[in-house]
């Protein structure tokens, strides 16, 4: 049975989803971005639609609920995008610092 929730999400999933489209098309996101969140999106979409097999599998095999096995997996995906995008900051960084460091030479050159 599907709950009012899960249409909900199923909504919210299909409308990031749009978004992120939008995103990408308008060169406001790079290609990796837009198939991490692409598939971030469809990932929540088909976990609502397969929730009650993934219900089954997370009782039978790892004997927990399907809630917490939601939290776990959210958890995992939060580390995922922090890792990112740390590593993103830091290249931010770095370019910056060396656009810097070109502009005090040009800068000390021309004194």
């Amino acid at each position: 049975m599907i709950r009012l929730t899960h249409v909900l999400i199923i909504i919210f999933g299909i409308i990031m989803l749009m978004l992120t489209f939008n995103q990408f098309r308008k060169k406001k996101l790079n290609y990796l971005g837009f198939m991490m969140w692409s598939s971030v999106w469809i990932i929540l979409i088909a976990g609502i639609l397969l929730f009650k097999v993934i219900e089954r599998v997370a009782t039978l095999f790892l004997n927990i609920r399907t809630f917490d096995l939601f939290v776990i997996v959210a958890i995992l995906i939060v580390f995922i995008l922090i890792f990112l995008l740390n590593s993103s900051i830091n290249e931010n960084r770095k370019n910056i610092e060396e656009i810097v460091e070109e502009t005090a030479f040009r800068e000390a050159k021309k004194k």
